[in-house]
């Protein structure tokens, strides 16, 4: 594996998870777990952060820009364990790819 196959590796990691939280922080805040919206909201900024920061890094580097290519499962939690349940199944499908 080459070091662009990990970087767009770790960059399609980061936008899966940027993209879950996003959903979670609406589902939850549509639940009335506010408290869960907030660390959702949180996760998803800090994941933007961390997107932004290593695509400066790979175009610093190499000059080119990531070419996001990534399928997100549906994820529409009906309750609370439910959204546990499915945050779990997306992070263990992510971190096998």
């Amino acid at each position: 594996m080459t070091i662009e196959e990990i970087y767009k590796k770790a960059d399609n990691i980061i936008i899966t998870h940027l993209m879950v939280n996003d959903d979670a922080m609406k589902i939850t805040q549509s639940i009335g777990y506010n408290g869960f919206k907030r660390l959702h909201r949180y996760m998803a900024k800090e994941l933007m952060c961390k997107h932004q920061w290593l695509n400066c890094i790979y175009f610093d580097r190499f000059r080119k820009t990531f070419e996001t290519d990534i399928s997100i499962p549906t994820y529409k939690p009906v309750s609370f364990k439910d959204h546990f349940e499915k945050w779990k199944t997306l992070l263990e499908i992510v971190f096998k790819s």
